[in-house]
């Protein structure tokens, strides 16, 4: 499953469809192009609830997944706390993967 994520966050970045970083995903969710966030596990405590706190008034899905070393590694970047898809196609595929999965 991880694998078949970072496969789509990485077509996502490859495709132009894909923000990453703290500033860049908040601009993203406020202009109201993220279609879905990914907040790694261990992002700090302060980068979590800010995108807990805008994704909710912007009614854009929000998921922790995996650590900031995998999500920088899927998109072929330094270790990143947080990630936004913008393109509802790619969007809609990674929640579906993300939804599914055991807690």
């Amino acid at each position: 499953m991880i694998g078949r994520v970072q496969g789509l966050l990485g077509l996502a970045r490859r495709a132009g469809k894909l923000k990453a970083g703290f500033t860049t995903c908040c601009e993203s969710v406020l202009k109201g192009e993220a279609r879905l966030v990914v907040v790694a596990e261990d992002a700090g405590v302060g980068v979590v609830r800010e995108f807990t706190r805008l994704c909710n008034r912007q009614r854009v899905s929000l998921f922790r997944h995996g650590t900031r070393e995998l999500l920088g590694r899927a998109i072929g970047k330094a270790p990143c706390s947080v990630l936004a898809v913008t393109d509802d196609e790619f969007a809609g595929a990674v929640e579906r993967l993300l939804a599914r999965r055991p807690e």
